[in-house]
Protein backbone atom coordinates (compact mmCIF):
# COMPACT_ATOMS: atom_id res chain seq x y z
CA UNK A 1 0.00 0.00 0.00
CA UNK A 2 1.24 3.42 -0.17
CA UNK A 3 2.84 5.75 2.41
CA UNK A 4 -0.13 8.02 3.68
CA UNK A 5 0.23 11.70 5.18
CA UNK A 6 0.03 11.54 8.81
CA UNK A 7 -0.63 15.48 9.42
CA UNK A 8 -2.36 18.16 8.41
CA UNK A 9 0.59 20.44 7.20
CA UNK A 10 0.99 17.20 4.36
CA UNK A 11 -3.08 18.10 3.41
CA UNK A 12 -2.41 21.79 3.72
CA UNK A 13 0.47 21.41 0.85
CA UNK A 14 -2.40 20.82 -1.35
CA UNK A 15 -3.58 24.45 -2.86
CA UNK A 16 -6.85 24.08 -3.28
CA UNK A 17 -7.49 22.37 -0.17
CA UNK A 18 -5.21 25.19 1.44
CA UNK A 19 -7.80 27.85 -0.33
CA UNK A 20 -11.14 26.32 0.26
CA UNK A 21 -10.57 26.08 3.36
CA UNK A 22 -9.07 29.72 4.22
CA UNK A 23 -12.60 30.43 2.51
CA UNK A 24 -14.26 29.05 4.93
CA UNK A 25 -12.84 30.83 7.68
CA UNK A 26 -13.47 33.97 6.21
CA UNK A 27 -17.01 33.39 5.47
CA UNK A 28 -17.44 31.50 9.02
CA UNK A 29 -20.08 34.11 10.20
CA UNK A 30 -22.03 33.17 7.25
CA UNK A 31 -21.56 29.48 8.12
CA UNK A 32 -22.23 30.04 11.27
CA UNK A 33 -25.55 31.49 11.17
CA UNK A 34 -27.02 28.74 8.39
CA UNK A 35 -25.74 26.18 10.53
CA UNK A 36 -27.61 28.54 13.83
CA UNK A 37 -30.97 28.85 11.65
CA UNK A 38 -30.80 24.50 10.93
CA UNK A 39 -31.12 24.47 14.67
CA UNK A 40 -33.69 26.68 15.31
CA UNK A 41 -35.84 25.92 12.15
CA UNK A 42 -35.54 21.74 12.17
CA UNK A 43 -34.56 21.28 15.97
CA UNK A 44 -32.03 19.35 15.31
CA UNK A 45 -28.21 18.71 17.18
CA UNK A 46 -25.97 17.37 14.32
CA UNK A 47 -24.47 20.93 13.46
CA UNK A 48 -23.11 21.27 16.67
CA UNK A 49 -22.12 18.02 18.19
CA UNK A 50 -18.71 18.06 19.55
CA UNK A 51 -18.35 14.40 18.43
CA UNK A 52 -18.11 15.39 14.79
CA UNK A 53 -14.24 16.63 15.99
CA UNK A 54 -13.24 14.27 18.48
CA UNK A 55 -14.64 10.96 16.39
CA UNK A 56 -15.01 8.39 19.21
CA UNK A 57 -14.50 5.04 17.78
CA UNK A 58 -17.49 2.94 18.88
CA UNK A 59 -19.04 -0.17 18.35
CA UNK A 60 -17.19 -3.28 18.30
CA UNK A 61 -13.01 -3.10 18.78
CA UNK A 62 -11.52 -2.18 15.51
CA UNK A 63 -8.77 -5.02 15.48
CA UNK A 64 -4.83 -4.03 14.56
CA UNK A 65 -5.18 -5.47 11.38
CA UNK A 66 -3.39 -4.75 7.97
CA UNK A 67 -6.74 -5.59 6.43
CA UNK A 68 -7.79 -3.25 3.90
CA UNK A 69 -10.52 -0.60 6.01
CA UNK A 70 -13.50 0.05 4.09
CA UNK A 71 -15.33 3.87 5.68
CA UNK A 72 -19.20 4.44 4.25
CA UNK A 73 -19.68 7.88 4.69
CA UNK A 74 -23.35 8.43 5.26
CA UNK A 75 -25.82 11.95 6.92
CA UNK A 76 -28.90 9.79 8.03
CA UNK A 77 -31.34 6.83 8.82
CA UNK A 78 -32.16 6.47 4.50
CA UNK A 79 -27.77 6.30 3.78
CA UNK A 80 -27.48 4.55 7.38
CA UNK A 81 -30.15 1.74 5.76
CA UNK A 82 -27.93 1.92 2.17
CA UNK A 83 -24.51 1.22 4.30
CA UNK A 84 -26.42 -2.18 6.17
CA UNK A 85 -27.11 -3.79 2.38
CA UNK A 86 -23.69 -2.63 1.41
CA UNK A 87 -22.07 -3.72 4.22
CA UNK A 88 -24.01 -6.96 4.32
CA UNK A 89 -23.22 -7.81 0.33
CA UNK A 90 -19.08 -6.68 0.80
CA UNK A 91 -19.01 -9.26 3.61
CA UNK A 92 -20.14 -12.13 1.07
CA UNK A 93 -17.85 -11.67 -1.65
CA UNK A 94 -14.93 -9.85 0.36
CA UNK A 95 -15.27 -11.30 4.22
CA UNK A 96 -11.53 -10.14 4.84
CA UNK A 97 -12.01 -6.57 4.75
CA UNK A 98 -12.65 -4.53 7.74
CA UNK A 99 -16.06 -2.04 7.59
CA UNK A 100 -16.81 1.18 9.02
CA UNK A 101 -19.68 3.59 9.69
CA UNK A 102 -19.49 7.13 9.73
CA UNK A 103 -22.67 8.68 10.12
CA UNK A 104 -23.84 12.26 10.51
CA UNK A 105 -27.14 12.03 12.78
CA UNK A 106 -26.66 10.94 16.48
CA UNK A 107 -29.82 9.52 16.38
CA UNK A 108 -28.87 6.94 13.79
CA UNK A 109 -25.38 6.23 15.42
CA UNK A 110 -27.42 5.45 18.23
CA UNK A 111 -29.50 3.34 16.75
CA UNK A 112 -26.29 1.29 14.85
CA UNK A 113 -25.29 1.02 18.40
CA UNK A 114 -28.07 -0.64 19.89
CA UNK A 115 -29.19 -2.76 16.42
CA UNK A 116 -25.73 -3.80 15.79
CA UNK A 117 -23.62 -3.53 18.72
CA UNK A 118 -20.74 -5.13 17.07
CA UNK A 119 -20.68 -2.77 14.19
CA UNK A 120 -17.65 -0.15 14.28
CA UNK A 121 -19.50 3.38 14.24
CA UNK A 122 -17.82 7.16 14.46
CA UNK A 123 -19.38 10.19 13.25
CA UNK A 124 -19.42 11.68 10.24
CA UNK A 125 -16.75 14.86 10.70
CA UNK A 126 -17.52 18.43 9.90
CA UNK A 127 -16.25 18.87 6.23
CA UNK A 128 -13.50 21.07 7.45
CA UNK A 129 -9.72 19.94 6.94
CA UNK A 130 -8.96 19.78 10.91
CA UNK A 131 -12.01 17.71 11.59
CA UNK A 132 -11.25 15.85 8.40
CA UNK A 133 -8.07 15.01 9.42
CA UNK A 134 -8.89 14.18 13.11
CA UNK A 135 -10.93 11.59 11.01
CA UNK A 136 -8.69 10.07 8.99
CA UNK A 137 -5.63 9.57 11.48
CA UNK A 138 -8.00 7.51 13.43
CA UNK A 139 -9.62 5.91 11.10
CA UNK A 140 -6.88 5.42 8.55
CA UNK A 141 -9.45 4.83 5.16
CA UNK A 142 -7.88 2.58 2.64
CA UNK A 143 -11.33 2.96 0.46
CA UNK A 144 -13.99 6.02 1.26
CA UNK A 145 -17.22 5.45 0.10
CA UNK A 146 -19.67 8.33 0.41
CA UNK A 147 -23.60 7.26 0.56
CA UNK A 148 -25.60 9.77 -2.00
CA UNK A 149 -23.67 13.14 -1.15
CA UNK A 150 -21.24 14.64 -3.75
CA UNK A 151 -20.42 17.79 -2.13
CA UNK A 152 -17.89 16.86 1.01
CA UNK A 153 -14.89 18.27 -0.14
CA UNK A 154 -12.65 18.26 2.81
CA UNK A 155 -13.77 14.60 3.26
CA UNK A 156 -13.09 13.68 -0.34
CA UNK A 157 -9.95 15.58 -1.56
CA UNK A 158 -8.09 15.09 1.81
CA UNK A 159 -9.15 10.83 1.87
CA UNK A 160 -7.58 10.94 -1.48
CA UNK A 161 -4.51 12.76 -0.33
CA UNK A 162 -4.36 10.72 2.38
CA UNK A 163 -3.96 7.23 0.21
CA UNK A 164 -7.86 6.33 0.14
CA UNK A 165 -9.38 5.60 -3.07
CA UNK A 166 -12.75 7.47 -2.65
CA UNK A 167 -15.94 5.96 -4.45
CA UNK A 168 -19.17 7.76 -4.29
CA UNK A 169 -22.26 5.41 -4.24
CA UNK A 170 -26.24 5.86 -5.75
CA UNK A 171 -24.92 9.86 -5.78
CA UNK A 172 -27.40 12.52 -6.84
CA UNK A 173 -27.00 16.56 -7.46
CA UNK A 174 -28.55 17.08 -3.92
CA UNK A 175 -28.62 21.00 -4.26
CA UNK A 176 -26.92 21.42 -6.61
CA UNK A 177 -28.54 24.20 -9.61
CA UNK A 178 -27.31 23.83 -13.07
CA UNK A 179 -28.58 27.41 -14.15
CA UNK A 180 -28.47 30.73 -12.92
CA UNK A 181 -26.06 32.44 -10.94
CA UNK A 182 -25.50 30.30 -8.10
CA UNK A 183 -24.34 27.95 -10.77
CA UNK A 184 -21.73 30.71 -12.03
CA UNK A 185 -20.34 31.23 -8.49
CA UNK A 186 -19.74 27.71 -7.83
CA UNK A 187 -18.89 26.20 -11.31
CA UNK A 188 -15.43 25.63 -10.15
CA UNK A 189 -15.80 24.62 -6.51
CA UNK A 190 -18.48 21.69 -8.01
CA UNK A 191 -16.15 20.57 -10.71
CA UNK A 192 -13.31 20.53 -8.30
CA UNK A 193 -14.90 18.56 -5.64
CA UNK A 194 -15.98 16.65 -8.15
CA UNK A 195 -12.74 15.37 -9.29
CA UNK A 196 -11.81 14.11 -5.11
CA UNK A 197 -14.08 10.69 -6.28
CA UNK A 198 -11.52 7.58 -8.31
CA UNK A 199 -15.92 6.65 -9.05
CA UNK A 200 -18.69 8.71 -9.31
CA UNK A 201 -21.74 5.98 -8.93
CA UNK A 202 -25.28 8.14 -10.15
CA UNK A 203 -29.17 7.13 -9.13
CA UNK A 204 -29.60 8.05 -13.27
CA UNK A 205 -29.71 9.41 -16.63
CA UNK A 206 -31.31 12.42 -15.49
CA UNK A 207 -28.50 12.99 -12.65
CA UNK A 208 -25.94 12.77 -15.35
CA UNK A 209 -27.30 15.38 -17.19
CA UNK A 210 -28.25 17.48 -14.65
CA UNK A 211 -24.44 17.01 -13.32
CA UNK A 212 -22.60 17.29 -17.14
CA UNK A 213 -21.10 20.41 -17.05
CA UNK A 214 -19.03 19.80 -13.91
CA UNK A 215 -17.99 15.65 -14.28
CA UNK A 216 -14.71 15.01 -14.43
CA UNK A 217 -13.01 13.31 -17.19
CA UNK A 218 -10.69 11.86 -14.51
CA UNK A 219 -12.87 9.74 -12.26
CA UNK A 220 -14.86 7.12 -13.98
CA UNK A 221 -18.72 7.85 -13.67
CA UNK A 222 -21.37 5.07 -14.13
CA UNK A 223 -24.90 4.89 -13.68
CA UNK A 224 -25.82 2.62 -10.69
CA UNK A 225 -29.73 2.87 -9.71
CA UNK A 226 -30.47 4.48 -6.40
CA UNK A 227 -30.36 1.79 -3.05
CA UNK A 228 -33.35 2.08 -1.42
CA UNK A 229 -34.39 -0.90 0.32
CA UNK A 230 -34.14 -0.16 3.95
CA UNK A 231 -35.87 -3.77 5.92
CA UNK A 232 -33.71 -6.05 7.25
CA UNK A 233 -34.49 -9.67 8.00
CA UNK A 234 -36.53 -9.79 11.41
CA UNK A 235 -36.97 -6.27 11.43
CA UNK A 236 -40.38 -6.63 13.19
CA UNK A 237 -38.54 -8.48 15.77
CA UNK A 238 -35.86 -5.24 16.18
CA UNK A 239 -38.93 -3.31 16.71
CA UNK A 240 -41.13 -5.75 18.83
CA UNK A 241 -42.75 -2.58 20.05
CA UNK A 242 -44.30 -0.93 17.48
CA UNK A 243 -45.59 -4.56 16.77
CA UNK A 244 -47.19 -4.56 19.66
CA UNK A 245 -48.64 -1.42 19.28
CA UNK A 246 -50.01 -2.10 16.18
CA UNK A 247 -51.73 -5.09 17.23
CA UNK A 248 -53.07 -4.34 20.21
CA UNK A 249 -54.41 -0.61 19.08
CA UNK A 250 -56.33 -1.79 16.47
CA UNK A 251 -58.64 -4.35 18.00
CA UNK A 252 -61.13 -4.16 14.42
CA UNK A 253 -58.38 -4.81 12.23
CA UNK A 254 -59.25 -2.05 9.97
CA UNK A 255 -57.24 -1.60 7.06
CA UNK A 256 -54.27 1.14 7.79
CA UNK A 257 -53.50 3.73 5.43
CA UNK A 258 -49.84 5.06 6.23
CA UNK A 259 -48.38 8.77 5.84
CA UNK A 260 -44.93 9.09 6.28
CA UNK A 261 -42.28 11.77 6.34
CA UNK A 262 -44.73 14.16 6.47
CA UNK A 263 -43.23 18.04 6.64
CA UNK A 264 -45.74 20.47 6.24
CA UNK A 265 -49.56 21.72 7.65
CA UNK A 266 -50.43 21.75 3.78
CA UNK A 267 -49.04 18.52 3.58
CA UNK A 268 -50.84 16.88 6.83
CA UNK A 269 -54.13 18.57 5.30
CA UNK A 270 -54.06 17.37 1.99
CA UNK A 271 -53.45 13.74 3.67
CA UNK A 272 -56.07 13.99 6.64
CA UNK A 273 -58.79 15.55 3.63
CA UNK A 274 -57.76 12.26 1.52
CA UNK A 275 -58.30 10.12 4.96
CA UNK A 276 -62.05 11.79 4.93
CA UNK A 277 -62.11 10.64 1.70
CA UNK A 278 -61.36 7.09 1.77
CA UNK A 279 -63.26 6.11 4.98
CA UNK A 280 -66.32 7.49 3.61
CA UNK A 281 -66.47 4.87 1.27
CA UNK A 282 -64.61 2.17 3.05
CA UNK A 283 -63.43 2.28 6.96
CA UNK A 284 -60.06 2.77 7.62
CA UNK A 285 -57.64 4.16 10.02
CA UNK A 286 -54.72 6.05 9.25
CA UNK A 287 -51.07 6.17 10.80
CA UNK A 288 -49.48 9.58 10.74
CA UNK A 289 -45.46 10.06 11.18
CA UNK A 290 -44.42 13.76 10.55
CA UNK A 291 -41.14 14.31 9.19
CA UNK A 292 -39.80 15.88 12.38
CA UNK A 293 -40.22 15.12 15.81
CA UNK A 294 -40.68 18.92 16.94
CA UNK A 295 -44.06 18.97 14.92
CA UNK A 296 -45.50 16.57 17.32
CA UNK A 297 -47.15 19.38 19.13
CA UNK A 298 -48.48 21.26 16.18
CA UNK A 299 -49.60 18.19 14.19
CA UNK A 300 -51.52 16.91 17.06
CA UNK A 301 -53.43 20.33 17.77
CA UNK A 302 -54.54 20.04 13.59
CA UNK A 303 -55.47 16.74 14.22
CA UNK A 304 -57.71 17.62 17.28
CA UNK A 305 -59.32 20.67 15.05
CA UNK A 306 -60.51 18.13 12.89
CA UNK A 307 -62.07 15.65 15.93
CA UNK A 308 -59.61 12.95 14.98
CA UNK A 309 -59.14 10.64 18.18
CA UNK A 310 -55.43 9.78 18.44
CA UNK A 311 -53.54 7.47 19.90
CA UNK A 312 -49.57 8.17 19.88
CA UNK A 313 -46.77 5.88 20.14
CA UNK A 314 -44.67 7.74 22.42
CA UNK A 315 -47.19 6.83 25.49
CA UNK A 316 -48.06 3.40 24.58
CA UNK A 317 -47.09 0.54 27.42
CA UNK A 318 -46.81 -3.09 26.75
CA UNK A 319 -49.90 -3.44 29.55
CA UNK A 320 -52.46 -0.66 28.30
CA UNK A 321 -55.37 -1.67 27.07
CA UNK A 322 -56.95 -1.36 23.41
CA UNK A 323 -57.60 2.44 22.19
CA UNK A 324 -58.93 2.02 19.20
CA UNK A 325 -58.23 5.50 17.35
CA UNK A 326 -59.49 7.33 13.72
CA UNK A 327 -55.33 8.31 13.34
CA UNK A 328 -52.30 6.20 15.34
CA UNK A 329 -49.68 9.58 15.65
CA UNK A 330 -46.10 7.81 15.00
CA UNK A 331 -44.01 9.89 17.32
CA UNK A 332 -40.77 8.18 17.23
CA UNK A 333 -37.64 7.79 15.33
CA UNK A 334 -36.40 4.84 13.16
CA UNK A 335 -39.77 2.87 13.36
CA UNK A 336 -41.51 4.27 10.33
CA UNK A 337 -39.43 1.85 7.57
CA UNK A 338 -40.93 -0.80 9.07
CA UNK A 339 -44.29 0.52 10.26
CA UNK A 340 -45.06 0.71 6.21
CA UNK A 341 -45.49 -2.81 6.74
CA UNK A 342 -48.62 -2.67 8.60
CA UNK A 343 -50.45 -0.75 6.23
CA UNK A 344 -52.71 -1.36 2.43
CA UNK A 345 -51.50 1.69 0.64
CA UNK A 346 -49.07 4.90 1.64
CA UNK A 347 -48.14 8.46 0.85
CA UNK A 348 -44.33 9.64 1.21
CA UNK A 349 -44.69 13.23 2.63
CA UNK A 350 -41.82 16.07 1.33
CA UNK A 351 -43.19 15.41 -2.01
CA UNK A 352 -45.53 18.61 -2.45
CA UNK A 353 -42.80 20.97 -3.19
CA UNK A 354 -39.85 18.83 -3.63
CA UNK A 355 -38.30 15.87 -3.96
CA UNK A 356 -39.21 14.69 -0.96
CA UNK A 357 -38.24 11.24 0.89
CA UNK A 358 -37.88 7.80 0.63
CA UNK A 359 -40.46 5.88 -1.62
CA UNK A 360 -39.33 2.83 -1.74
CA UNK A 361 -39.84 2.09 1.90
CA UNK A 362 -43.12 1.32 2.10
CA UNK A 363 -42.72 -0.34 -1.45
CA UNK A 364 -40.29 -2.64 -0.13
CA UNK A 365 -43.53 -4.33 2.18
CA UNK A 366 -45.58 -4.56 -0.91
CA UNK A 367 -47.42 -1.46 -0.16
CA UNK A 368 -48.41 0.77 -3.12
CA UNK A 369 -46.82 4.46 -2.87
CA UNK A 370 -48.48 7.51 -3.55
CA UNK A 371 -46.35 11.22 -3.08
CA UNK A 372 -46.87 14.38 -4.85
CA UNK A 373 -45.69 15.93 -7.58
CA UNK A 374 -42.88 18.37 -6.15
CA UNK A 375 -40.11 16.15 -8.05
CA UNK A 376 -41.41 15.83 -11.33
CA UNK A 377 -40.07 18.24 -13.03
CA UNK A 378 -36.64 17.93 -11.29
CA UNK A 379 -36.84 14.17 -11.34
CA UNK A 380 -36.26 11.00 -8.73
CA UNK A 381 -34.64 8.11 -9.53
CA UNK A 382 -36.58 6.09 -6.80
CA UNK A 383 -39.80 7.66 -8.05
CA UNK A 384 -39.54 6.65 -11.87
CA UNK A 385 -38.47 3.21 -10.62
CA UNK A 386 -41.75 3.56 -8.90
CA UNK A 387 -43.98 4.60 -11.60
CA UNK A 388 -41.87 2.34 -14.66
CA UNK A 389 -43.46 -0.74 -12.54
CA UNK A 390 -46.89 1.30 -11.59
CA UNK A 391 -46.00 0.18 -8.21
CA UNK A 392 -46.22 4.41 -7.32
CA UNK A 393 -49.05 7.18 -8.34
CA UNK A 394 -47.98 11.06 -8.77
CA UNK A 395 -51.32 12.49 -7.17
CA UNK A 396 -51.74 16.55 -7.43
CA UNK A 397 -54.62 16.98 -4.58
CA UNK A 398 -56.38 15.20 -1.97
CA UNK A 399 -58.90 14.03 -4.03
CA UNK A 400 -56.78 12.20 -6.32
CA UNK A 401 -55.14 10.96 -2.90
CA UNK A 402 -58.15 9.94 -1.38
CA UNK A 403 -59.66 7.89 -5.09
CA UNK A 404 -56.40 6.15 -5.14
CA UNK A 405 -56.44 4.84 -1.98
CA UNK A 406 -59.91 3.95 -1.72
CA UNK A 407 -59.57 2.00 -4.71
CA UNK A 408 -56.31 -0.36 -3.39
CA UNK A 409 -58.64 -0.79 -0.32
CA UNK A 410 -61.91 -1.96 -2.65
CA UNK A 411 -60.55 -3.40 -4.87
CA UNK A 412 -58.40 -6.89 -3.80
CA UNK A 413 -57.34 -8.03 -7.63
CA UNK A 414 -55.89 -4.17 -8.43
CA UNK A 415 -54.06 -4.49 -4.72
CA UNK A 416 -52.54 -7.88 -5.53
CA UNK A 417 -51.43 -6.64 -9.14
CA UNK A 418 -50.10 -3.71 -7.30
CA UNK A 419 -48.14 -5.89 -4.54
CA UNK A 420 -46.53 -8.11 -7.65
CA UNK A 421 -45.78 -4.49 -8.89
CA UNK A 422 -44.12 -3.86 -5.53
CA UNK A 423 -42.12 -7.08 -6.16
CA UNK A 424 -40.68 -6.14 -9.38
CA UNK A 425 -39.28 -2.58 -8.18
CA UNK A 426 -37.38 -4.71 -5.07
CA UNK A 427 -35.78 -7.16 -7.98
CA UNK A 428 -34.59 -3.96 -9.24
CA UNK A 429 -33.31 -2.53 -6.17
CA UNK A 430 -31.12 -5.73 -5.85
CA UNK A 431 -29.72 -4.80 -9.41
CA UNK A 432 -28.99 -1.79 -8.58
CA UNK A 433 -27.44 -2.98 -5.12
CA UNK A 434 -24.87 -5.66 -6.88
CA UNK A 435 -24.19 -2.26 -9.41
CA UNK A 436 -22.84 -0.03 -6.47
CA UNK A 437 -21.38 -2.90 -4.91
CA UNK A 438 -18.88 -3.91 -8.27
CA UNK A 439 -17.58 -0.37 -7.61
CA UNK A 440 -16.67 -0.42 -4.17
CA UNK A 441 -15.28 -4.16 -5.24
CA UNK A 442 -13.03 -2.83 -7.85
CA UNK A 443 -11.81 -0.02 -5.04
CA UNK A 444 -10.88 -2.46 -2.75
CA UNK A 445 -8.94 -4.86 -5.80
CA UNK A 446 -7.50 -0.74 -7.05
CA UNK A 447 -6.23 -1.06 -2.81
CA UNK A 448 -5.06 -4.17 -3.15
CA UNK A 449 -2.82 -4.11 -5.95
CA UNK A 450 -0.58 -1.68 -4.72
Amino acid sequence: MNRKPKNLARLLKNGPLFFYNLSIVVFSPYFLGRKLLRVFTKKTSVEFLKERWTIPLMGAEIPDSKAIHVVFVATGFGEKYTSEQLTAALREVRPDVRVTWAVKDDVAVRDVLKEYPAQPVTFMPYDFLPSVATWLGKLQPDVVVSVEKLWIPNIAWASKIWGAVVVVVCGRRGHYRDKGLRRKLWFGVNSWTLRGFDTICLQSETEKKRLQSVLPQSSAVRITGAIKISRRQGARAVSGVLTRWMETQNPAKLPLLVAGSTTSAEEEALVLDAFEITRSETPCALLLAPRHLHRVDEVLAILRARNFSVNRRSEFHDDEKARPADVYLLDTMGELSIAYGFGEAAFVGGTIAGAGHNVIEPVEWNVPVFFGSGAEKSGSAVQELALEHDAGFRVRDAQELGAGWARVLRDAAWRETLRANCREVIEDQKRALEANLQAIVEAIDRVGAR
